[in-house]
């Protein structure tokens, strides 16, 4: 008998050890990025309430993020934009510059901070391609902190984090 409790005292050491060395090693492997993962958004959910934005953002490496953003002014024009990107951060800050989406001649830069549960961006220069009087420029709220696997498109289409790089998409083609 003494030597069944023995046993069943060493099994479950060895059990909760090694759960505590599987819980460091996850905290270990996870990146820094991973506390911005998740949806951010202003105004309502639906267009015919005014302009709503939405921006889902997932933790790439430990200094940087990919984001899909999507906004649109709601009535009476309806005017959108949608973009999706890499942002190296700093910290919790960040500069967006990109010469990819450009029109008449400017291109597409943003100042980025990240706080516990909002994105603020501030336009420095450009519309980045998106329609009249639409710009990224906002505080946008946290909504959802799930770590994403993809993004819808303004064509409805999931794309993949994963297996779509900023570089690669073109929403032309999607």
């Amino acid at each position: 008998m003494k030597k069944i409790i023995i046993l069943l005292f060493a099994i479950i050491f060895v059990s909760c050890s090694s759960k505590n060395t599987i819980t460091q090693n996850k905290q270990k492997n996870s990146l820094q990025t991973e506390k911005y993962a998740g949806v951010y958004s202003y105004g309502s959910n639906s267009t015919d309430d005014g302009a709503i934005g939405h921006i889902t953002v997932f933790p790439e490496t430990d200094n940087t993020v990919l984001f899909y953003i999507s906004l649109n002014l709601g009535p009476k024009s309806y005017n959108g934009g949608a973009l999706y990107g890499r942002l190296t951060l700093k910290g919790n800050k960040g500069v967006f510059n990109s010469s990819r989406y450009t029109y008449q001649g400017t291109g597409c830069k943003w100042d980025v901070s990240i706080q516990s549960d909002t994105i603020t961006i501030k336009t420095l220069d450009g519309n980045c391609g998106f329609g009249h009087n639409v710009t990224a420029g906002g505080t946008y709220l946290r909504k959802n902190n799930s770590k994403p696997d993809f993004f819808e498109n303004v064509h409805s289409q999931k794309i993949f984090f994963s297996k779509t790089n900023p570089e690669d998409y073109n929403n032309d083609d999607y």
